[in-house]
């Protein structure tokens, strides 16, 4: 009779099965390594890894662990000081594929000496413009009037922060510049190759229609242009972006239908997979090694190696050897959304039951892409949650196979455009209903995490029960629920460069207040010179509101019709739902206005103000102190609102002039506030002395670009505050400006994104 020791039952003390505890605790070191704000997070995440590897007891197991963590450790300290700063740039070297066109404007990575640098370069004519839309071949260019500086932080709160991106590709310095020459570079290499190939196939796409060209270009290229940018948006609503290209997912489907189409055509599998041995790593380089499509090539050769060497590895094993490669290769990239849904996704196909219908399946999937997706933009679309079930076999049966047949019979491309209008019309269709939207707010790093942990956990059931079904909701109810009810007063400074943009919020019952949108200045150019670009209130204001946990705006003041504070709101009616719009009583004479309220909903409704009025909405409370008459929206019409969030006054006085401003103290003579927004940017036309000397401000905010062409602030004003010794903060220096009360806790804070010595060259 044979006895077992208790001590020992359940334990399985090889290594087999438990190489993701290396995988993981590697991959969060590395996250504490680059992202330092976040060790709170990754040490708990060590922590629990590390009772996890004592439970397992395998001495093996912990002598690797030590060995990789020892490494990759190594291999990070290495890729962060493996650069030199430059002190001169006259002259960059461009990869075929490696650089786009915007009107005039060249940007890209390129090589100046032996480092990676960022160019902004203006074109010269025409001709360059063409000569270089038309080249692929690696070339050098010249340059002169350079400006070489570091590369700028975000200076808004949940704007796309461009350093970090280019940090993750080893970049951290940009030129400015104008080009003098193009020199073409023969090719020398066999990357220099596959470039040049890569750019000649995308030039060929330019004559292709619009959804055929982008599907050519996500799919088989793995590129995007501006163009594309609109198509992207309405797959990333619909949650279902990572099936094209971004994850990789569709290099599976190609390996499977490769090898499907040499059975039928009598081609031994064998054959197949050695032809796709040789062509999938030319097809990485094609590509420009993207994290996803790396993933799904390693996973393919891994396991073609295994089985020459006949060879069982556990399938999580498998993943996590192909992780600590991607690591290596690529350490930051994992701090992107790209290989973080990549792997995740892949992590759960393993880990899920194998006889789930596609629906179930959907649903899990949904929800993890759902967390890491809302845990960056704050917001996500309820039907995404099953689209993939829906656009998944449709990806495999139609698009997929349509854009091989393109790839090989270009005219092809017309004969199917017609449906992918059809297709995407009525995609764009369903999702323009705002009500299928929810914004939620900003989560918590550590909830999302223990979300997805606690998800792929359960996940592994064949039936979720309600309570496990609560746990997965209830946070992110109880996190919108915080941002809708409102616990502080708030008032947001947004830096939008040289304009105004300021969001005001309000403790419960919340109610929000955005006084003018910010926008920029039209200048003539000549066609070919016409750049197109994301307006500011697309890439800071709206990103900032629904980080709030705003799904619609109360009011909009707009100030007056200047184009640096109204110039965005055509595009933020469009983009974003407003009930209320408030302005000068008068300014619906001017046409210019008129044109900007032509995308309101129906829905909208318009407040013409003038001084003296109220604008009362539970504890928003305030009233207009300017103008005295009508106007059609001049700086002298500026619609100023005095506003009290519970014992704190604020003034915003829009571009008010002088006269303006000692009209109010004439009227008003006792008003007197805690904090003024300057008039004009901080110009010399406003801001009077007198002025400010009655109001007597504790702290006065001023909205300016940096190097901006009016040279605001102007020193008269800044000698104004130094000599009445009245503090100020400049949204140049110190980027978006916060400021809160708490009414419960009677607590309040004020805060800026930059500490005031970054020294960013300009927006």
């Amino acid at each position: 009779m044979n006895f077992v020791s208790k001590s020992t039952i359940g334990y399985d003390r090889s290594y087999s099965g438990k190489l993701l505890l290396v995988g993981l605790g590697t991959l969060t070191l590395s996250g504490i390594l680059w992202q330092p704000s976040f060790w709170i997070v990754g040490t708990s995440v060590l922590l629990f890894l590390g009772w996890r590897l004592f439970c397992a007891r395998s001495h093996q197991l912990t002598i690797i662990t030590i060995l990789i963590l020892l490494l990759f450790t190594g291999r990070q300290l290495q890729w962060q000081n493996q650069y030199q700063l430059l002190t001169n740039c006259e002259a960059v070297v461009l990869k075929a594929d490696g650089y786009k066109i915007n009107g005039d404007l060249l940007t890209g990575i390129g090589q100046s000496g032996s480092q990676k640098i960022f160019l902004t370069a203006k074109i010269s004519s025409e001709q360059q413009q063409d000569f270089l839309l038309k080249n692929d071949n690696q070339c050098q260019l010249l340059l002169k009037n350079i400006d070489l500086t570091m590369i700028d932080s975000a200076t808004n709160w949940h704007e796309f922060d461009f350093k970090d991106w280019a940090v993750h590709r080893q970049v951290h310095q940009q030129v400015n510049a104008e080009i003098v020459k193009v020199k073409q570079i023969p090719v020398q290499s066999v990357g220099m190759l596959v470039s040049h190939f890569r750019k000649k196939f995308l030039n060929s796409l330019t004559a292709l229609p619009k959804y055929g060209a982008f599907h050519l270009r996500a799919l088989v290229a793995g590129y995007s242009e501006r163009d594309d940018l609109e198509i992207r948006e309405l797959l990333s609503t619909a949650g279902i972006i990572h099936l094209f290209a971004l994850s990789g997912l569709h290099i599976d489907l190609l390996i499977r239908s490769c090898r499907w189409l040499g059975s039928r055509i009598f081609i031994p599998d064998e054959v197949t997979r050695l032809l796709l041995v040789i062509f999938l790593p030319l097809y990485v380089i094609f590509v420009g090694q993207q994290i996803g499509i790396l993933r799904a090539v390693l996973t393919y050769f891994l396991h073609e190696l295994l089985q020459v060497l006949e060879v069982r590895m556990a399938s999580l094993d498998q993943l996590t050897m192909v992780l600590l490669c991607c690591l290596w290769l690529q350490p930051l990239s994992f701090l992107e959304l790209g290989p973080q849904l990549s792997f995740i996704l892949s992590f759960a196909l393993r880990l899920v039951p194998k006889k789930l219908t596609s629906w179930q399946l959907q649903l899990r999937l949904g929800y993890l892409s759902m967390l890491l997706i809302l845990f960056r933009t704050a917001t996500f679309n309820l039907i995404a949650l099953l689209m993939g079930g829906l656009f998944a076999p449709l990806f495999g049966l139609l698009i997929m196979p349509a854009t091989l047949v393109t790839l090989v019979f270009p005219r092809a491309c017309y004969f199917f455009e017609s449906i992918w209008v059809i297709l995407y019309g009525l995609l764009a269709k369903f999702f323009q209903q705002s009500y299928l939207q929810v914004t939620i707010g900003q989560a918590p790093l550590l909830m999302i995490g223990s979300l997805l942990i606690y998800a792929l956990i359960v996940f592994e059931l064949p039936k979720i029960k309600h309570q496990q079904i609560t746990i997965l909701v209830l946070p992110l109810l109880i996190v919108g629920g915080y941002h809708r009810l409102g616990f502080k007063d708030q008032v947001t400074v947004i830096d939008v460069g040289q304009g105004d943009s300021i969001l005001v919020q309000t403790a419960f019952p919340k109610r929000t207040l955005l006084i003018d949108t910010g926008g920029q200045l039209a200048f003539t150019r000549d066609p070919w010179q016409v750049r197109s670009a994301k307006s500011r209130v697309e890439k800071i204001t709206i990103p900032y509101l629904r980080s709030q946990g705003i799904a619609k705006l109360d009011y909009v003041l707009l100030t007056h019709q200047d184009a640096d504070h109204l110039g965005d709101l055509a595009i933020l009616l469009k983009k974003f739902p407003v009930k209320n719009i408030v302005f000068t009583r008068g300014m619906t004479q001017n046409p210019n206005f008129i044109a900007q309220l032509q995308t309101a909903s129906t829905k909208t409704h318009f407040l013409p103000k003038l001084a003296g009025e109220r604008l009362q909405d539970q504890r928003l409370n305030g009233w207009f102190v300017a103008p005295q008459q009508p106007g059609i929206g001049e700086n002298k019409d500026s619609l100023t609102l005095f506003l009290k969030l519970g014992n704190v006054k604020w003034l915003f006085t829009g571009d008010l002039d002088r006269a303006g401003e000692l009209a109010i103290t004439k009227k008003y003579p006792t008003l007197t506030v805690d904090y003024l927004k300057a008039g004009h940017h901080g110009s010399k036309t406003s801001n009077d002395p007198g002025f400010i000397s009655q109001i007597n401000p504790r702290l006065v905010v001023i909205s300016s670009g940096r190097n901006n062409r009016y040279h605001h602030p102007s020193q008269e004003t800044l000698t104004t505050l130094k000599q009445l010794q009245v503090p100020y903060l400049n949204t140049a220096q110190y980027g978006m400006i916060e400021w809160y009360f708490k009414p419960l806790t009677k607590q309040s804070q004020l805060r800026t994104k930059l500490v005031g010595n970054e020294q960013n060259s300009g927006q």
